[in-house]
C-alpha cells in the first residue's frame, strides 16, 4: 500500500511566486500580531482610564454628599440663628417696653409727690 510520492517540479517564476506569497502570509500574521498586541495595549489603557474615572466619579459623588451636608448643616445653623435672633429681639423690645414704662412712672409718682408735698406744706403752714 505504499504510494508513489507525485514529484512537483516548480520553475523559478513558480517558486518565485510561492516564496513571495509565503512572505506575504507571514508578513499579514506579523502585522496582525502587532495589531493584536497594540489593541490589547489599547484595551488596557481605556480600563485604565476608566477605572481612573471611576475612582474620580467615587471621589466626586463623596465630595459632592459632603457638600450637601455641609449645606444642609449651614441651613439648620441660619434657622438656628434667625430663630435666637427672633428671640433676642423679642427680649430687646421686651426690655425697652420696661424702660418706658419705668421712665413713664417714676415721672408721674414724682410729680404727684411734690404736688402732695406742695399741698401737705401749704397745710403744715396754715396749721402753724
Amino acid at each position: 500500500m505504499s504510494r508513489a510520492l507525485d514529484v512537483v517540479t516548480l520553475t523559478g517564476a513558480e517558486y518565485d511566486a510561492l516564496t513571495q506569497r509565503a512572505d506575504d502570509w507571514y508578513a499579514l500574521y506579523a502585522r496582525a500580531a502587532k495589531e493584536r498586541t497594540a489593541a490589547l495595549e489599547d484595551v488596557e489603557r481605556w480600563k485604565k482610564a476608566a477605572e481612573s474615572n471611576i475612582e474620580e466619579n467615587v471621589g466626586l459623588r463623596l465630595a459632592e454628599e459632603g457638600a450637601k451636608e455641609a449645606f444642609a448643616h449651614v441651613v439648620q445653623q441660619k434657622r438656628d440663628f434667625e430663630a435666637e435672633c427672633k428671640r433676642l429681639r423679642g427680649l430687646l423690645d421686651g426690655a425697652h417696653d420696661t424702660i418706658r414704662r419705668q421712665a413713664v412712672t417714676p415721672n408721674d409718682e414724682a410729680h404727684r409727690g411734690a404736688r402732695q408735698g406742695a399741698s401737705g406744706g401749704a397745710d403744715c403752714s396754715a396749721a402753724t
